[in-house]
């Protein structure tokens, strides 16, 4: 018979009461629990004694009790589904809590510890255990993430994770700050290693090419791989990661519908036959979210009639090597138009580390801005192609300088700005942006 069959019922739900007390996230002292049990501090402190000498606490060197679960104590790991992993009391908790705070994305943040718990095979409590701990279980899953051992999820519930070089761990330790915090265990300002990891926030959300430069960077891509020039054009036109891209180009996932529509031109009072390509159903590995995207300029409309009649842009798999070969061409264009320096070792922090480092990256970046001048600088408008909120695209992606915020109310199509800036078109809203390419080439109606 356990020592828990031999107690009396009142006395074990005592003891539960008084562990659940003293642990996170209440960490109750014993005088504030004796007047929560009506009891003394002398009973407290000898029910917790007998929660040591049961293994159900652990009491360190110095004499006192550790306020966590041992090892021993903590449920086993079990494979679960994401749909299960919120079962957890733990889990439940720290999701009422963010809910009840109106914590932003706690959807995002939940997924990333899920992650954590299925490549670790780890259950939601290892990560209230005491930092130096969590720093290894971290580091653990630091080194699976850089090797491609990973998990990420899909609609078939559970695949492995290909390594990106647009993905850093920062997301996951930020799950794993929230989940202690919210749950009594904070990780204390000023601690170093791997749980001090932060996003780079707007460090690079200036950065992009000009309308001028993309055009340029067409026809240089295609001067050294034709395939390139045409996956620079759409890439530039949907901005998705480098991994979505060449996955869903190699594979053929990419599916358009063709729209006609008709824009009033307020100079003639006339309507403007307009064709777009919409590319729907894409998912973002990383936001685990599809994004519908347009394609309006007349180089990515005539890229996407290629891809339509069966042309693939990425020949074969989608391995690093195509990845490889793709970024170096980049860089050599960013050399060639003179945003990319000879350094050979670049700071972090700086535009020719960025460009560097993820030259493919580098054109979402770019996309954003291009969409927020087709857009009227609207960003709650183009968050819908390819953002949670208009708060991360303004913050990471697109922050405005001085000169966008006077390009506002200007427009290309219906009042161009007297003295404005030759290499860059603004409009004031998407149906102009989509109006002035189909003016460029008009539309092909009949196909």
């Amino acid at each position: 018979m356990s020592s828990d069959e031999s107690q009396d019922p009142a006395e074990l739900q005592m003891k539960a009461r008084i562990l659940e007390l003293f642990l996170p996230p209440h960490n109750k002292k014993i005088k504030e629990i004796a007047l929560l049990v009506n009891r003394s501090r002398s009973f407290v402190y000898h029910k917790l004694q007998e929660l040591v000498d049961e293994g159900k606490l652990e009491r360190l060197a110095s004499g006192h009790i550790k306020r966590v679960l041992p090892e021993s104590q903590i449920e086993g790991y079990s494979d679960v589904i994401k749909e299960d992993f919120d079962k957890y009391k733990s889990i439940e908790r720290w999701i009422y809590r963010m809910k009840r705070d109106k914590v932003k994305g706690w959807a995002y943040q939940v997924t990333n510890l899920f992650k954590i718990c299925k490549t670790l095979q780890r259950v939601p409590d290892h990560f209230l255990a005491p930092l130096e701990q969590v720093e290894q279980f971290m580091e653990e899953f630091d080194e699976k993430f850089r090797k491609g051992e990973a998990f990420y999820i899909d609609d078939k519930n559970i695949k492995k994770q290909k390594s990106r070089e647009d993905v850093s761990i920062a997301h996951f330790v930020k799950a794993v700050r929230s989940f202690r915090q919210k749950l009594g265990h904070p990780i204390p300002k000023g601690v170093g290693g791997i749980l001090s990891v932060t996003e780079e926030t707007g460090k690079y959300a200036r950065h992009k090419l000009t309308d001028t430069q993309r055009l340029s960077g067409i026809e240089f891509m295609k001067n050294q791989n034709e395939k390139h020039g045409d996956l620079f054009t759409f890439h530039n036109e949907v901005g998705w990661r480098t991994d979505t891209l060449f996955q869903t180009l190699a594979k053929g996932k990419a599916q358009f519908k063709k729209k006609i529509m008709e824009v009033l031109d307020p100079k003639t009072n006339q309507k403007v036959v307009c064709e777009i390509f919409i590319c729907e159903g894409i998912i973002e590995e990383k936001q685990e979210m599809a994004f519908d995207k347009i394609i309006m300029t007349p180089e990515a409309r005539r890229v996407v009639r290629k891809i339509i009649k069966g042309e693939k842009l990425i020949e074969g798999k989608a391995d690093w090597k195509a990845k490889k070969e793709y970024n170096e061409n980049l860089r050599r264009f960013y050399k060639s138009i003179g945003e990319l320096s000879d350094e050979p070792d670049p700071k972090k922090g700086t535009k020719d580390y960025y460009l560097s480092e993820y030259p493919s990256h580098f054109i979402r970046h770019s996309w954003s801005h291009w969409l927020m001048r087709n857009c009227g600088y609207n960003a709650s408008v183009v968050a819908n192609f390819g953002w949670e909120d208009s708060e991360t695209l303004t913050k990471i992606y697109a922050k405005q300088s001085i000169d966008d915020l006077l390009n506002i109310g200007n427009c290309d199509f219906c009042r161009p700005a007297t003295n404005k800036d030759p290499d860059v078109k603004v409009f004031c809203c998407l149906q102009h942006a989509i109006a002035y390419y189909n003016q460029q080439e008009p539309p092909i109606l009949n196909e």
